[in-house]
């Protein structure tokens, strides 16, 4: 969940929704239900390079999932 660390242990409420140009999402902090910063994957990675891995799903090369190969052909 693209969230601050904080409250990426917390239980999601709902979808994320947009408000002021920037998206948020309510999750469910120890105190009540909290409204917390829902970041884009790049905004995600600036903010936190170390918490992304090589073999992430944002980083997902479609051309296996195509059919492509190594050599520029395609596997029917």
């Amino acid at each position: 969940m693209p969230v601050a660390k904080t409250y990426q242990s917390f239980e999601q409420v709902g979808e994320p929704f947009s408000e002021n140009g920037r998206f948020y999402v309510l999750v469910k902090a120890p105190k009540g239900e909290k409204k917390v910063r829902w970041y884009s994957d790049a905004e995600y990675r600036r903010m936190y390079p170390d918490a992304v891995k090589e073999n992430d799903l944002m980083d997902f090369d479609a051309r296996h999932a195509f059919g492509f190969r190594e050599g520029g052909y395609i596997t029917i």
